[in-house]
């Protein structure tokens, strides 16, 4: 009895201290763990709330500027279209002659085609309105502030919120001021804009009930309110938006709406456009966050059932399965303890070590040799085992492969099938675009166009990624000119590069060996990638490509290429996952500049096909440098091209311009020429540069002028050269961009060159004047751009007085190369096939042939054998021929040389291009035995540029820069020869498609396209294009489709030129 008190009171002391630190059973353990288990879950989600709600408010933030700005552009063509009807009706007879009644009636008839307006009026310079729509409108405004802000300033004059006293029509004006006869001011000529109008057009936005979009004038009084127009126009806000209303940026802010409710406002204050208005767009916080809020409480509920059934769960479990098994055991150990060996416990589960403790020790010795064997048996069982799964993933390794390959074929299989309906897809919305849309048919149109551009371009990359993982990819090997396929390649991104003020620039040492043996066309798609990126992610500074020679010997050379920008940069941990496909730095990259993130990957992988490697070194908000090196071959026995004029060295030139890598760049490409270099970076330092010469008695031979610098452009240094008697007789070349219009100024220039410049038109233009200057010539202006319109110049071009026969069966392209050609001065004869050209040859001597290559009867490949198969028989000195052809592909190229000829120029021929070939062919020493110059020939720079208009005017502006004093109108004529010989084509291309002749559409589909090319109808050349492709399959299955097409096209060029023509005198 003793024995049993003492184990009890033994237990009751471990159970319970009075006095000491209390203690918890394993019950509350088990209810405390779940609480603590539960506290991450409410921590989790109070960050979660936390983050979502800020994200949401910076896509508020975010979304509601962008919708102020849509909605700002939206206003800015509201009031630009007020200000063209003003200024339309200010320029009428009835109101600059202050006819009243004659005014009246025509305002009056105008109203029915201007519903949003609810008057128009006319006013005086005094303010008496003596014209006006509404009956009983204003009789004067002389102190109404639109009338006197529109008398003060030429431009369009907006005004203040203002209510018709007699019927109560709300409206702000706006007012244009006109001129009189007599050029003076005449007056004021104003309308209403209806404010009931205006909101009723804004509620087609679709805004929810907590939306708001608010537009008030310059004093804060609101002019149109969505929600509740009604009770809030005519409300003055300014009072406490007084700063945002005065400032000069656009922003956010958030406040209590005019309407009570709280909103993040974006906001554009009336100093920015569309000027006068100021433009808000709101969003409700309570609807902003009523989906984030209810995320919330359905969360925080969650938690709170969740921790209550653990705090169930812990309570009964930890009793069931915890507490009562321990305290079995317990009973157990101190029965052992008492001596009582034999006491055992009720285990249930047998599973548990508590009921094998009995057995460990006797049965320990034989547990460790039956572990020893199964720990053998486990052993062999796993090598087993290892080799089978061995086996099993080289198996899975073949299959994986194989899905690759089929992978692969499907998507190069699945782009060439979605190329065919886009291609129906896209000239499909170029018509629609030219249709009488809406503005949201439009903008939907314009969104389709612009995505299918994009498809077409993914489709492209997918198909070359695909092919190089499908192994099928092959490369090129073929001669090509270097420096002309860098220069080229760089001239193509010149103009959106100008477009954005960035300078572009190619590097190419005269150290390096540019006749090469390799791929120019992936070189070509490398490059391209690379320079276009560079100037997609440079909003300013320079990029430069860069090519330097690392290694050669007589067959080979290793050359790297660089290609750097100052641009937005990439950061470190980013370098390695852009050249990942489908990849891009980071998403915003994606969403603003727009991209596949393919380009990259299939540059990496054609540069480790040609056996280089590509990398890149770049620093965020520095600018990033690509770099590549591959190796070619070289050609044996490869002789640099020669330039168009006798070469020149030991010329002083003066090289002006403000980039130091332009100067880098012009002094390294003068140098390789023999020439004395000096370069400065503005006009002042040039000016004492060359007087500082010509008191020396060295002055230089000519100066190199950059058009754009600061402080002193280079029209003004011009100017600043020639008024000073001392240093007058400097010749000047001038540098400019293709956008920059340089006229009035040719007698101060001896030449003028396009940036980037090409080393071989810099030689030409040098050339044209040195070898004048030898001869005791003037130098003449040598302007790469083309003459002035109007301006005869053939005196004075070196290609003056050359006889070149012009073979053509087009007479709008007949029309057009004699006018390029007789813009150089020279004189040309014409024939209209191959037969007839070579009876020519054969009875007269030519300076040049210029062959187009598809004629009837005899074409250009075979006239041209027998041209030289005729000069072989005679002796005759060999006469230059240029291929003139719309293919400009590989196939072309070859037979062009292969038949004999010269040189290749692919349709339609700029005067560029003419004038510098032309050069080549007459001044680069015909005695020797010509070589076919595949380094001059001008391989096609992308696709045919696509525009709204179905005529592309800077082709006409081509035309009209072959004007010469006193000639027949060039444009005018090309512009009737086609509007007269091209229908009887098309009818011949319909006929022939009905009739199922793939020949005679062939036919007339090339004689289309080139012709149409050559008055700038490029969406019809393209689509000929596609056309005379298909027929080359013999298959005419989508030719009723593209037929259609060109028939719709031509009807719209047809009415565009012939809307160009100027009505006769």
């Amino acid at each position: 009895m003793a024995g049993t008190v003492s184990t009890t009171g033994q237990r009751w002391r471990g159970r319970f201290r009075p006095f000491g630190r209390p203690t918890m059973g394993l019950t509350g353990r088990m209810f405390a763990l779940a609480v603590i288990a539960v506290l991450p879950a409410i921590g989790i989600q109070a960050y979660n709330e936390y983050d979502l709600r800020k994200s949401r408010e910076d896509e508020i933030r975010h979304q509601t500027i962008q919708i102020t700005r849509q909605f700002g552009e939206e206003m800015g063509e509201l009031r630009e279209g007020a200000r063209q009807l003003l200024v339309a009706l200010g320029e009428l007879d009835e109101i600059t002659s202050r006819d009243a009644r004659a005014c009246t009636e025509l305002l009056t008839a105008q109203m029915h085609n201007f519903p949003n307006y609810n008057l128009i009026a006319v006013a005086d310079p005094t303010g008496t309105v003596f014209c006006n729509s509404a009956p009983n409108g204003y009789a004067s405004v002389e102190n109404e502030p639109f009338f006197l802000s529109a008398l003060r300033r030429p431009d369009l004059a907006v005004g203040l919120y203002r209510v018709d006293s007699q019927t109560g029509k709300k409206a702000i004006h706006f007012a244009q001021r006109f001129t009189d006869a007599h050029g003076q001011v005449g007056g004021v000529i104003f309308a209403g804009l209806d404010l009931d109008w205006l909101n009723e057009h804004l509620k087609e936005r679709g805004l929810t009930p907590t939306q708001s979009i608010l537009i008030a004038d310059r004093e804060g009084n609101i002019i149109a309110r969505l929600p509740h127009p009604e009770t809030l126009v005519g409300k003055n806000m300014r009072n406490g938006h007084a700063a945002i209303m005065d400032g000069n940026t656009a922003g956010w802010e958030e406040a209590r709406g005019v309407d009570g409710i709280e909103r993040i406002f974006g906001y554009i204050p009336p100093a920015l456009p569309p000027y006068d208005l100021f433009l808000s767009a709101g969003q409700s916080k309570i609807e902003a966050f009523a989906a984030i809020d209810a995320v919330t409480r359905r969360g925080i509920l969650l938690i709170l059932i969740g921790l209550f059934l653990a705090m169930y769960a812990a309570w009964v479990g930890g009793r069931m399965f915890i507490k009562r098994p321990v305290e079995a055991l317990l009973d157990v150990a101190n029965q052992w303890r008492n001596g009582n060996l034999s006491a055992r416990a009720a285990v249930k589960n047998k599973g548990l070590e508590i009921g094998r403790l009995s057995l460990a020790f006797n049965e320990m010795a034989e547990s460790l040799a039956r572990r020893q064997a199964a720990q053998q048996k486990a052993e062999d069982d796993l090598r087993d085992l290892n080799a089978t799964l061995e086996e099993r993933v080289e198996e899975r390794t073949r299959e994986l492969a194989a899905a690759n390959r089929a992978k692969s074929q499907f998507l190069a299989n699945m782009s060439h099938e979605i190329r065919t309906p886009m291609n129906g897809i896209i000239p499909t919305i170029d018509l629609l675009l030219q249709s009488e849309l809406n503005p949201r048919q439009r903008r939907y149109a314009e969104l389709v166009q612009r995505s299918a551009g994009s498809l077409l371009e993914l489709l492209s990359q997918v198909l070359d990624l695909s092919k190089i993982e499908a192994g099928k990819f092959e490369l090129d090997k073929r001669p090509f000119d270097l420096r002309d396929l860098m220069e080229d390649l760089t001239r193509a991104f010149s103009a959106p590069a100008q477009a954005k003020g960035v300078e572009l620039a190619c590097y190419v040492p005269a150290n390096l060996p540019t006749a090469l043996i390799g791929d120019p066309s992936r070189l070509r798609q490398i490059l391209g990638n690379l320079l276009g990126n560079a100037v997609k992610f440079t909003e300013r500074g320079e990029v430069t490509a860069r090519a330097r020679l690392v290694e050669a010997d007589a067959a080979t050379a290793l050359i790297e290429f660089e290609v750097t920008d100052s641009g937005i940069g990439i950061s470190p941990t980013d370098h390695a996952r852009i050249f990942d496909a489908f990849a891009q730095a980071d998403e915003s990259t994606t969403r603003r500049y727009g991209g596949t993130g393919l380009g990259l990957n299939i540059a990496r992988q054609l540069c480790e096909m040609m056996g280089g490697t590509i990398a890149v070194k770049s620093e965020v908000g520095v600018g990033s440098m690509f770099k590549f090196a591959i190796r070619f071959g070289q050609q044996i026995d490869a002789v640099r091209k020669i330039e168009p004029f006798a070469r020149t060295s030991g010329a002083r030139v003066l090289v002006v311009d403000d980039n130091p890598t332009n100067r880098e760049l012009l002094e390294e490409q003068l140098c390789s020429e023999g020439h004395q270099i000096s370069s400065v970076s503005n006009g002042q330092d040039a000016l004492i540069e060359i007087r500082s010469a010509a008191e020396r008695g060295q002055p230089f031979s000519f100066a190199l002028i950059d058009m754009v610098m600061p402080e002193m452009n280079g029209i003004e240094l011009a100017r600043a050269i020639k008024a000073d008697p001392k240093i007058a007789d400097l010749p000047l070349i001038m540098l400019s961009s293709f956008d920059q219009e340089i006229s009035g100024i040719d007698d101060l220039l001896a030449g003028r060159l396009t940036k980037p410049v090409r080393q071989v038109e810099l030689m030409a233009c040098i050339g044209s004047f040195r070898s004048a200057d030898r001869n005791h010539a003037a130098p003449a202006p040598t302007p790469v751009a083309g003459p002035e319109p109007g301006v005869d110049r053939a005196g004075s071009e070196p290609l003056a007085g050359a006889l070149v026969l012009l073979v053509e069966d087009s007479a709008v392209n007949l029309e057009v190369g004699i006018g390029i050609l007789e813009s150089f001065g020279c004189q040309v004869a014409t024939e209209i096939n191959g037969r007839l050209a070579v009876e020519r040859v054969k009875r007269q001597r030519f300076d040049a042939i210029f062959m187009d290559c598809q004629m009837p009867e005899v074409d250009g490949f075979e006239a041209s054998a027998q041209i030289r198969a005729f000069e072989v028989e005679t002796g005759r000195e060999r006469t230059p021929i240029i291929a003139l052809t719309a293919n400009a592909i590989q196939g072309d190229r070859e037979r062009c040389f292969a038949a004999g000829m010269d040189h290749y120029l692919p349709k339609p021929c700029t005067q560029d291009r003419v004038r510098a070939v032309l050069m080549l062919s007459l001044c680069a020493g015909r005695k020797d035995e010509a070589q076919p110059s595949e380094n001059l020939s001008f391989a096609a720079s992308g696709p045919l540029p696509q525009t709204d208009d179905p005529i592309d005017d800077s082709v006409l502006d081509q035309l009209r820069r072959l004007q010469r004093r006193d000639g027949p109108n060039v444009l005018h004529r090309a512009i009737r020869m086609f509007l007269k010989g091209m229908p009887p084509v098309l009818r011949e291309l319909q006929e022939g498609a009905l009739a199922g002749n793939a020949a005679a559409v062939e036919r007339a589909a090339h004689l289309l396209k080139s012709s149409s090319a050559n008055v700038g109808a490029m969406r019809l050349t393209a689509t000929c294009q596609e056309l005379e492709n298909l027929t080359r399959t013999g298959s005419l299955d989508r030719a009723s489709g593209l037929v259609q097409a060109i028939a719709e096209l031509f009807t719209a060029a047809e009415h565009a030129l012939a809307s160009r023509l100027e009505p006769a005198a």
